[in-house]
């Protein structure tokens, strides 16, 4: 009975640690798996990463070359407006010039025009005076004619009286 007692405590062990055995194995085989698994998911990672770094080097180039292109614009519009602001400036000054033109023209208008009215008055007035010369030497030429004509009048007469006599 002991043999077999003992027989027994030893097929219980045997097969406690071949149980033991084939968890072990299985933990084993599960772990191989994991460190595979883990490997390549370190590989996939170190792989994503380089790819990140080549993407991240391109948009930092880009960055750069943008941000040049953006200085460049920058210089060429500051250039840009202080041609802006300069032409700016003459065209006030040739208005400036254009305007005191402007107002010296009518000033100068305004002197002739007043000229020119009182040249007009001093015509209308001679023309005026000129009319009543001209209707007063018209009378006097009629007056002067009549007299011709009764002189003629006259003198013819005294010169058939005469031959007459």
């Amino acid at each position: 009975m002991r043999v077999t007692a003992e027989r027994e405590d030893l097929a219980v062990r045997l097969e406690g640690s071949e149980n033991v055995k084939e968890f072990l194995t299985k933990k084993v085989k599960d772990m191989e798996g994991a460190a595979e698994s883990a490997e390549l998911d370190a590989a996939l990672v170190a792989q994503q990463t380089s790819a990140d770094q080549e993407v991240i080097s391109f948009l930092d180039a880009r960055v750069r070359e943008l941000e040049k292109g953006n200085e460049e614009l920058e210089e060429k519009t500051a250039k840009a407006e202080s041609g802006l602001n300069k032409f700016k400036e003459e065209r006030k000054k040739q208005l400036k010039v254009l305007e005191d033109m402007l107002q010296f023209e009518r000033q100068n208008l305004k002197s002739k025009e007043s000229e020119f009215k009182s040249a007009k008055k001093l015509l209308v007035k001679e023309v005026k005076v000129g009319r009543a010369q001209i209707v007063t030497l018209l009378a006097e030429r009629d007056s002067l004619k009549g007299e011709l004509e009764s002189l003629r009048e006259a003198f013819q007469s005294g010169s058939r009286r005469s031959s007459l006599s």
